[in-house]
């Protein structure tokens, strides 16, 4: 958020847990945009988002499914 041009500096913005399940944790960002800015100011920063977190080595579980085939 900090690096990011079009997010408006003179407002509050905030990161929160926003919920806590069994497979993971869901955080919340709070930002001011300019309206006509929002999507492609919310495209670049999830991805910049992504990419620092892959670098940090953090990484996402993925759900695990098991396919068992029986034969007939």
């Amino acid at each position: 958020m900090e690096q990011e041009d079009r997010v408006i500096k003179e407002k509050e913005h905030t990161v929160f847990v926003d919920d806590l399940a069994e497979s993971y944790v869901a955080l919340c960002v709070r930002l001011w945009l300019k309206s006509d800015e929002f999507w492609n100011a919310r495209a670049d920063i999830m991805e910049r988002t992504k990419l620092a977190l892959d670098q940090a080595g953090i990484r996402f579980a993925g759900q695990k499914i098991d396919i068992v085939m029986k034969e007939q």
